[in-house]
């Protein structure tokens, strides 16, 4: 019996099937009635295929043989334009890891295509939208040698993707990205080491009109003691829609950083006990973000 371990409203869900962590992504499309629903299973090589299940009962299975091949979490949206689903995340070719996308058409999936193509082992693709123009954004970062977050961008639903591109500074190492869209701006965040021990928590901002190459400006909004990850997250909250980033900052204790429309804010921290599940944390700084601040 499958049996719900977390449930947060249109976020994550979570389900223990024979001890295998199944994660679920819920988007509600623009479209009605249709309702998407991403599941992967991971940890043991099971025939558990991921994909989406539409409001109407049809299902549209993706990646049959992923768990097998030993692929990794993948990150699901709804396109704003076009309403159609899109995934991204890291495909195990059998040397290395790439990054592959995909995307539904009248709520089947087409072809995975590869965005990398390559020798490195490119992980934990993040994947963000422009509502404006449709355009996709992909984050993800190379483990080989230094570690670097990279780009890549889809301009519109009917372009083609750009090459990969860095954004953090090539030194020092830097990794798990987290990706928005706030208004017109791109944002990227991620975490690298401190010189003085411990990481930092850098934002990467430019225009999400951008060319590739542009410069992206960066600026540390926060930092942790020790080796383990912050596991930096950006989202927005309210109907201002107010822009955050929060992480986590110990074991005990969670971090976060308001955007005020100038500047990110110096970093305020709360108390955590609920474990150090990310989506949680994003449920609870949300909450703490739409009532009186502390």
């Amino acid at each position: 019996m499958i049996s719900p371990k977390r449930i947060a409203a249109a976020g994550i869900l979570v389900f223990s099937l024979a001890a295998a962590p199944v994660r679920a992504e819920l988007n509600a499309c623009d479209v009605h009635p249709c309702l998407c629903h991403m599941w992967h299973k991971g940890d043991t090589p099971d025939p558990f295929p991921w994909g989406a299940t539409l409001g109407n009962g049809r299902g549209a299975p993706l990646n049959l043989d992923g768990d097998q091949r030993g692929d990794m979490w993948p990150d699901f949206g709804i396109n704003p334009v076009t309403h159609q689903a899109e995934v991204v995340w890291a495909f195990n070719d059998g040397s290395d890891y790439e990054i592959a996308f995909a995307r539904t058409e009248d709520g089947h999936w087409g072809p995975i295509t590869l965005l990398t193509a390559n020798a490195q082992r490119d992980v934990d693709a993040r994947l963000a939208f422009d509502a404006s123009t449709g355009g996709s954004f992909v984050t993800f970062w190379t483990t080989d040698g230094t570690a670097v977050v990279k780009l890549i961008v889809r301009p519109s639903p009917t372009s083609a993707w750009t090459q990969p591109e860095p954004v953090s500074a090539g030194v020092p190492p830097a990794r798990l990205p987290a990706v928005l869209v706030a208004g017109a701006e791109l944002l990227v965040g991620y975490e690298e080491d401190a010189a003085a021990g411990g990481r930092d928590l850098v934002l990467a901002s430019r225009s999400a009109s951008a060319v590739p190459g542009t410069v992206f400006y960066r600026q540390t909004i926060g930092h942790t003691d020790g080796s383990r990850s912050a596991h930096l997250i950006l989202d927005v909250v309210g109907a201002n829609q107010t822009v955050f980033a929060a992480w986590i900052q110990s074991e005990t204790e969670i971090g976060y950083s308001i955007f005020n429309g100038v500047t990110w804010e110096p970093p305020r921290y709360v108390p955590y006990a609920d474990g150090l599940d990310i989506e949680m944390v994003r449920m609870a700084v949300r909450r703490i973000m739409v009532s009186p601040r502390q």
